[in-house]
């Protein structure tokens, strides 16, 4: 295995309208689902007190996704597609093009389903992506950031990977890795942060639908995901990571209060074009579980 290094530097997304709203907290009877959620069985209707359920089946394709979302595009394209879908005939296509710098193709949430009354929120969502990058590339499947409380600036929580992971001579996959970033330190306010826990060899999967889940745990500084309903728990975050670019390794990775998220694929580095589907997207106060 190559030797672990941190994420170069990623860019401010502009965090100048951030939503306020609450919700309720996970109902009582579900305080034991909440610990794990690979042990969640999926709802018959997974919709049921979710604060986003996303099937993409209401637009014609070609659509940009609206609604609840905004999207974010730079050197990229989103909208709604008919070549793959993990459920019914539709699901959102996002590619970016080959080339340097940031290459960006996300589909954004905030209010009414964000932020959360406690700070703490499930995602899940179906993907497919068509081949990873081979090189050392940044890049970002899920992010979900907003003010640090008592401060003057952001921080992200993020999903994604960075580093190729080889046998002997072949390339097995871009390793999954968790990222701290105070994006508003390239414009002076906040420290400088851009923080890494890089996965114990597991890498994102290509060329199948997948299901990636995750919890942000504001109150506690926490980070959570399962990879087809399994814990990856070299990539679970309590307080502080492996390392960071501008700090040192003890550096806390205090999280913001969740305002907006974005799902679907951004990078930092000169890469190829990249093809990303999303389908069955879902947020929640509660775990949510993989579809059958």
């Amino acid at each position: 295995m190559m030797q672990r290094s941190g994420p170069s530097r990623s860019p401010h997304f502009g965090f100048d309208t951030w939503p306020a709203r609450g919700r309720l907290a996970c109902a009582a009877l579900l305080v034991a689902a909440c610990s794990d959620p690979a042990r969640v069985t999926p709802r018959v209707n997974e919709c049921v007190d979710a604060l986003l359920c996303e099937d993409f089946e209401s637009y014609a394709v070609g659509d940009t996704p609206s609604g609840s979302w905004s999207t974010r595009q730079k050197s990229g394209a989103v909208s709604v597609d008919s070549k793959r879908a993990r459920s019914g005939s539709r699901a959102a296509k996002l590619s970016t093009e080959a080339g340097s710098a940031t290459k960006t193709a996300m589909l954004r949430v905030g209010a009414p389903a964000l932020p959360t009354a406690d700070n703490v929120f499930y995602g899940r969502l179906m993907f497919y992506l068509e081949a990873a990058p081979t090189a050392s590339v940044h890049w970002t499947l899920v992010q979900a950031g907003g003010l640090v409380p008592g401060q003057d600036y952001h921080a992200l929580y993020r999903y994604g990977g960075q580093l190729p992971i080889t046998s002997g001579q072949d390339f097995v996959g871009s390793q999954w890795m968790a990222n701290y970033e105070t994006p508003d330190s390239y414009q002076g306010t906040g420290p400088s942060s851009d923080c890494w826990s890089h996965a114990n060899g597991h890498v994102v999967p290509v060329a199948k639908w997948s299901c990636f889940e995750w919890e942000f745990d504001g109150p506690n500084n926490q980070m959570r995901a399962w990879l087809d309903g399994t814990a990856l728990d070299d990539l679970s975050v309590s307080n502080t990571g492996q390392g960071c670019v501008h700090q040192g390794s003890d550096f806390p990775w205090t999280a913001p209060n969740f305002e907006q998220l974005d799902v679907g694929w951004e990078s930092y580095q000169a890469d190829d074009a990249r093809t990303l589907y999303l389908d069955d997207v879902v947020v929640a106060s509660h775990p949510i579980g993989c579809p059958h």
